[in-house]
């Protein structure tokens, strides 16, 4: 899901950023790297925040869910 979300954002981030861009003096080229880079960090975010819950669950008794229930 997080590629998809930054298949879909990259393109349109890119659009808005060379038109905000546009309107300085000074033109500065928008580098790919820059979108490989985010989502790289988005990924890893995902990774490690899916990562934790699965550890935690697994590591947890289930008869003490059941007792609460």
């Amino acid at each position: 899901m997080v590629l998809i979300a930054n298949v879909i954002a990259w393109p349109v981030s890119y659009l808005l950023i060379n038109k905000w861009l546009a309107s300085f003096p000074y033109k500065v080229e928008i580098n790919i790297l820059v979108f490989l880079t985010a989502g790289i960090i988005a990924l890893g975010i995902s990774f490690i925040t899916i990562g934790y819950t699965v550890i935690r669950s697994a590591i947890t008794n289930p008869i003490e869910n059941i007792r609460y229930e």
